[in-house]
């Protein structure tokens, strides 16, 4: 399904972004290769946001020793680390150690860095054929490790524009990230993409209902001949 959005209330809730390359990878990480951290912070943010994917990705850190120890761990072990009250948080580590062992499989190594030296099409193509690969991670991947156009888009994202008045809370993703490509210029994509984070995390948390707390019509308490009510 393809998507369709209102730009000028686009550039209201984000701006007009300017040009701006992603953050530079370092050469090397303390647990391996930078592309990999991304991969597994990228993992993280999906469903959560930058901040929570921080915490998470710290967690993990002091919690392994390199990205292989990572990729051994059960999930119930990595569930802990990213914590229980995490959205859909076993999901996001079946995925993730699926990701991981397929990379493993294919390279005999925890170890991307052979993506920078490919072209950022061929890159992305690999990234979004890895098992378990949830569209919104290869693109995240793809925008801030490889340096190509990309526009990650999550429920999250989804949610914020449709709030916006920009696109339909119908849209998939992958279509509203489709969308989002194509309303920015190569470069763009990054620093509009902070820009929706933004929105998001300063979105309010959604209200829940409260219970009624009124009595029967009659006005009277329900008997109980001196008895628990079933399931009480």
């Amino acid at each position: 399904m393809k998507a369709e959005g209102d730009t000028a209330k686009l550039a209201k809730l984000i701006g007009s972004p300017e040009a701006s390359s992603a953050p530079t990878l370092p050469e090397t990480h303390s647990h391996g290769d930078p592309v990999t951290a991304v991969l597994i912070e990228s993992f993280l943010a999906w469903r959560t946001g930058e901040e929570a994917a921080r915490h998470a990705f710290e967690r993990l850190l002091a919690e392994t020793v390199d990205f292989n120890e990572a990729r051994v761990l059960l999930v119930e072990e990595l569930v802990e680390v990213f914590g229980k009250t995490s959205p859909h948080a076993e999901e996001r580590a079946v995925r993730l150690r699926r990701a991981l062992n397929d990379v493993y499989e294919r390279e005999h190594s925890v170890s991307m860095s052979f993506l920078l030296r490919q072209g950022k099409r061929e890159a992305r193509g690999y990234l979004e054929t890895l098992d378990g690969m949830p569209p919104f991670v290869a693109a995240r991947v793809t925008l801030l490790a490889l340096g190509g156009h990309a526009f990650p888009i999550d429920e999250r994202h989804v949610a914020a524009l449709a709030d916006a008045g920009v696109l339909s809370q119908e849209d998939e993703s992958g279509a509203v990230s489709a969308w989002m490509e194509r309303q920015f210029r190569a470069g763009e994509a990054f620093a509009a993409y902070q820009s929706l984070e933004t929105a998001c995390a300063a979105a309010p948390a959604p209200k829940k209902k409260r219970q009624s707390s009124r009595r029967p019509a009659s006005g009277k308490k329900t008997k109980t001949n001196g008895k628990k009510a079933r399931g009480s």
